[in-house]
């Protein structure tokens, strides 16, 4: 299957109401429950297969293509605004 730059383009509107979300409600490093179950039901909605609780609250997604696995990682941290101002 070929994806064609219309097709991207889509998908621009619900990707950008997905990132506005995550952004409304900001949570703290290690933390993450409603980031990480939102992102693991996009994942698995998508067809890829996750993986939960790497490390607490992580994610690993599977792509699977025809003979091999690839592997993501994404990671989000939050940080309270004061630590920002101390550690910057």
């Amino acid at each position: 299957m070929q994806t064609s730059i219309d097709d991207i383009a889509d998908l621009e509107p619900g990707l950008i109401a997905f990132r506005r979300d995550l952004h409304r409600h900001p949570e703290l490093g290690f933390n993450e429950q409603r980031t990480a179950e939102k992102v693991a039901t996009a994942l698995h909605e998508a067809g890829i297969e996750v993986h939960r609780g790497v490390g607490g609250t992580g994610l690993v997604g599977v792509l699977k293509r025809q003979r091999h696995r690839q592997y993501f990682v994404a990671r989000r941290y939050g940080r309270p605004a004061d630590q920002r101002e101390i550690h910057p």
